[in-house]
C-alpha cells in the first residue's frame, strides 16, 4: 500500500470590534436569506428575539467580503473581514427586537509573531477503515478514540461513548442506570481534553451520531488554527508546527477553499474522453478514496460508465 503524508497550512483566531449605534432592519418574518461572499441560500437563518445576539458566524477567508441579510421587506449589507463582528437589530412585526451578530470566522493576522518555532506530535493508529485514530483523555480521567476529521471542527463525542465511557453523565443517575432517556443537553461540562501532550482547557464539545468506524467521537482541522498540521502516516504521527517548516521535500502545494467552513479543494479526473472538474471536500474521517456526489455525477450522465 503506497503511503501519503498531508502537509496543511491553517491559519489564526481572534476577536472583534465595537459599534457605538446599532442598525435596525424590519421583516414580518422569521426566515432569512444571506448572501455570503457570493453564496446565496434562501434558508439559511431564522429570526429568535430569545437568543442575545444571535450570531451567523461567515464562512471563513482570508479575503474581504461582503455579506448580506435578506428578510422578506428589507435587507442589510455588511462588509466582512477577518476579526470583525457588526451588531444589528432586526424588528419582527414591528415589536419583537432580534439581536443580531455577523460574525467572521477566523480573527486577524497576529502582529506579533515568535521567531522559535516549536513542534508537538501526537502519535495515531490508522485503522482498517482509514480513520486516523488518537488517543484522548477527557477531564483527567476518561480515555476515547477519536478521529482526526479534517471534513469536521471541533471536538465532537458519540451519544454511546459519552454513556458508557465518560462521566459526563454522573448528573444523571438514572440515565446510568437505564431507567431514563439521558439528555445529552445536558452532560457535564467539559473542561479539558488531552491528545499527547496538546492540551484544549474549555474546548468546544458537541454530541455526534456520525464518526468514523469504531471511534468514540471525532475532532477538526480548526484546532490546529494559526499552526501547520503534518500527518505522517510514515511515522503515524500528526506535526503541529507553529511554522511552516523549511526545506520540505515530496509535498505538492495545492490552493485551498472553504466552502460553510468546510476544507475544499478542486479537482478533476477523464473518463474516456471526457474531462470533469469540480469541487472536493478534503475529508480524512471518509473511508475511500473518493466519493462523488450522486446527483452531480447524474446531472453528468456517466454513472453508468463508472
Amino acid at each position: 500500500m503506497k503511503n501519503y503524508r498531508i502537509l496543511i497550512l491553517l491559519f489564526l483566531i481572534q476577536p472583534v470590534f465595537g459599534q457605538t449605534k446599532l442598525p435596525v432592519i424590519k421583516a414580518t418574518s422569521k426566515s432569512v436569506a444571506i448572501n455570503d461572499g457570493g453564496y446565496f441560500d434562501k434558508n439559511a437563518w431564522s429570526l429568535s428575539p430569545k437568543i442575545k445576539p444571535d450570531v451567523f458566524t461567515a464562512d471563513r477567508t482570508r479575503k474581504t467580503k461582503w455579506v448580506t441579510f435578506y428578510t422578506d421587506i428589507d435587507s442589510i449589507k455588511v462588509k466582512v473581514k477577518p476579526g470583525t463582528r457588526f451588531n444589528f437589530v432586526v424588528v419582527l412585526n414591528g415589536k419583537d427586537s432580534c439581536f443580531t451578530q455577523i460574525a467572521s470566522a477566523i480573527p486577524p493576522e497576529a502582529t506579533a509573531k515568535s521567531n522559535v518555532a516549536a513542534h508537538d506530535t501526537i502519535p495515531f493508529v490508522l485503522t482498517s477503515y482509514n480513520a486516523i485514530a488518537v488517543k484522548a483523555i477527557v477531564n483527567g480521567t476518561d480515555t476515547l478514540t477519536i478521529h482526526f476529521d479534517t471534513g469536521s471542527w471541533d471536538f465532537r463525542l458519540t451519544k454511546d461513548a459519552i454513556l458508557k465511557k465518560t462521566r459526563l453523565l454522573s448528573n444523571q443517575p438514572g440515565a446510568l442506570s437505564g431507567t431514563t432517556n439521558p439528555d445529552y443537553n445536558k452532560i457535564n461540562k467539559v473542561f479539558k481534553i488531552q491528545m499527547g501532550h496538546l492540551v484544549w482547557n474549555n474546548p468546544e464539545v458537541g454530541v455526534t451520531t456520525l464518526t468514523a468506524h469504531e471511534m468514540d467521537g471525532r475532532f477538526g482541522w480548526n484546532l490546529f488554527e494559526g499552526k501547520c498540521v503534518q500527518i505522517d502516516y510514515d511515522k503515524s504521527i500528526i506535526v503541529i508546527h507553529s511554522k511552516l517548516p523549511k526545506e520540505l521535500k515530496g509535498y505538492t502545494k495545492s490552493k485551498l477553499d472553504f466552502r460553510n467552513s468546510f476544507v475544499i479543494a478542486k479537482g478533476n479526473f477523464e473518463i474516456g474522453r471526457n474531462k470533469f472538474a469540480g469541487n472536493f471536500l478534503m475529508d480524512t474521517g471518509a473511508d475511500q478514496a473518493i466519493i462523488l456526489d450522486s446527483a452531480w455525477a447524474a446531472s453528468r450522465n456517466f454513472a453508468a460508465d463508472l
